[in-house]
C-alpha cells in the first residue's frame, strides 16, 4: 500500500484473511480480525468481492474464532455503527461479560447516536456492575446519567472520574453540582473559560438528545 501498488496489496491482505499458519506468529491474532478484509475491500478488483464476502460472513458465524473479527468490525468505526453493530456487541458482552473493551466499545457505539440514548443508559449500568473501578465506563456511566437528566445519581460517577478530568469532565462536574445545589468543586479564573464552554456543549447536546426519539 505504502508504495501505491493497491492489485498486489489486494492479494496479500487476501491471503492475510485466510486461515493463518498453525503456530505462535506474532501477527496472528491481527490477521484473525477483520482488517484484511476491509482493507482488501477498498484495493480489490469488483469481480472478487463476492468471494471476500463470503469468506468474512464465515468469519462472522459466532463461536470464539469469530470473536477478534466481530469485535473488529465495529471498532474500526464506532461511530459509523448502526443497531446491528450494537446488537453484535452485545452478544460478545453476553459470551463474555468480563471483557471491558467489550463493554468500552458498547458505550462508543450507544453515545455516538442520540436515537441510542436508552441503550446508553442500559449498557452503561451493566458495564459498571462488572467493572466498577474502570475509569472510562465510570465517565460512560456517568454521561449516560446526565444525558438522561439524571444529575443526583451521575454527581458522584463525575466526582470519583474527575482526577483524570478533562474540561469536559469537570464541567460536568460543575453543572451537576449547580442541578443539585451540592456546589464544592472550586476552579480558578483561568479555568472559567474552557468550563464554561464545555458546561455550554453539554446543555446543547442534553436538549439535542432530549428531541431525538
Amino acid at each position: 500500500m505504502e508504495l501505491q501498488q493497491p492489485a498486489e496489496a489486494a492479494e496479500q491482505m487476501r491471503h492475510a484473511g485466510e486461515t493463518p499458519p498453525p503456530g505462535p506468529f506474532p501477527h496472528q491474532s491481527e490477521i484473525l480480525k477483520a482488517g484484511p478484509h476491509i482493507a482488501s475491500a477498498v484495493f480489490d478488483q469488483p469481480e472478487r468481492l463476492r468471494g471476500r464476502s463470503t469468506r468474512l460472513r464465515r468469519r462472522l458465524g459466532g463461536g470464539p474464532a469469530s470473536r477478534p473479527t466481530r469485535f473488529d468490525l465495529p471498532a474500526s468505526a464506532p461511530r459509523k455503527a448502526d443497531r446491528r453493530g450494537l446488537a453484535r456487541i452485545a452478544e460478545l458482552a453476553a459470551e463474555s461479560p468480563t471483557e471491558a473493551r467489550v463493554w468500552e466499545l458498547g458505550g462508543q457505539i450507544a453515545f455516538s447516536q442520540p436515537g441510542h440514548l436508552e441503550f446508553a443508559r442500559d449498557w452503561t449500568a451493566e458495564a459498571v456492575a462488572h467493572f466498577p473501578e474502570d475509569q472510562s465506563l465510570l465517565v460512560q456511566r456517568a454521561e449516560a446519567l446526565l444525558l438522561n437528566q439524571d444529575a443526583a445519581e451521575a454527581l458522584p460517577l463525575w466526582r470519583r472520574a474527575q482526577p483524570a478530568g478533562s474540561p469536559r469532565q469537570r464541567a460536568a462536574v460543575v453543572l451537576c453540582e449547580l442541578l443539585t445545589g451540592e456546589c464544592q468543586y472550586h476552579f480558578t479564573a483561568a479555568e472559567e473559560p474552557a468550563l464554561s464552554q464545555e458546561a455550554v456543549q453539554w446543555y446543547r447536546q442534553g436538549i439535542r438528545w432530549a428531541r431525538t426519539p
